[in-house]
């Protein structure tokens, strides 16, 4: 059993640290009376800011705090975000945007929904971009299944990631963004695939109850017509009886 949280007295500001990619550096501080009260909060901020390079103030990282280290909040890396402003940059007249997708496992087996954003170098045909975004999903993976987690975010913030995806997917169409748009850390959906699963089942059963029951009546109803065409029969032959007396 957890133990019970008692707020008495004032509320203490406890550091936020950020993990060992970005040399456990202070985010901020989070007023609370007991630092386990943190653990599952989320907080956001620019890339600039924790690494003083302007030319990285596009990119935004969640984080979330993990663990309580004595007095001190301990956080890790769930999300990776391009601020919209520099997506709208990014896309001109005469090109092709292309959005999209797809979950990608770590070595480590983390499950990742990744985000990537390519602007080709004209007007691509729907065979080329088809192309694109088939090569693209496969370069991913696999690369991506190479690296544990920690190794994957900093490649993705050293942006080796985007560049090496762009220089292989070069061969396919020419580019003028290759950009990894979004990462998250992709939840477990169990619960709901299982719903969604008895729901599915539930719906597929009355629908067979429904096509049974129709069947069942259209056979009764043939039987019905078959003694009426009988009687019919029989009277025409009795007609033509005494019409021959």
């Amino acid at each position: 059993m957890p133990e019970a949280i008692i707020r008495k007295g004032k509320k203490i500001f406890y550091p936020i640290i950020a993990p060992k990619l970005f040399d456990e550096q202070e985010l901020g501080e989070i007023p609370l009376y007991d630092l386990r009260e943190s653990i599952g909060r989320t907080l956001k901020l620019n890339l600039m800011a924790l690494t003083n390079d302007p030319k990285r103030q596009n990119v935004n990282i969640s984080f979330q705090i993990s663990s309580v280290d004595g007095q001190r909040a301990r956080t890790e890396i769930i999300g990776y975000n391009l601020t919209p402003n520099s997506i709208r940059r990014m896309v001109k007249r005469k090109k092709i945007r292309l959005d999209d997708s797809f979950v990608v496992k770590t070595s480590d087996n983390k499950l990742i929904r990744i985000k990537p954003f390519l602007v080709t170098a004209g007007l691509a045909r729907s065979g080329a971009l088809k192309g694109l975004q088939r090569n693209l999903r496969i370069i991913l993976t696999k690369n991506i299944a190479k690296m544990n987690y920690e190794t994957f975010l900093n490649e993705l913030i050293s942006y080796r990631l985007e560049n090496d995806l762009r220089a292989q997917l070069k061969k396919t169409y020419p580019l003028v963004v290759c950009k990894i748009r979004a990462m998250e850390i992709e939840k477990e959906k169990k619960k709901e695939e299982e719903e969604e699963v008895k729901k599915k089942e539930i719906k597929k059963e009355k629908v067979e109850k429904k096509e049974k029951t129709e069947k069942k009546v259209k056979e009764e109803k043939k039987v019905e017509e078959k003694p009426k065409e009988v009687k019919k029969e029989v009277k025409k032959e009795k007609t033509v009886s005494k019409k021959e007396k």
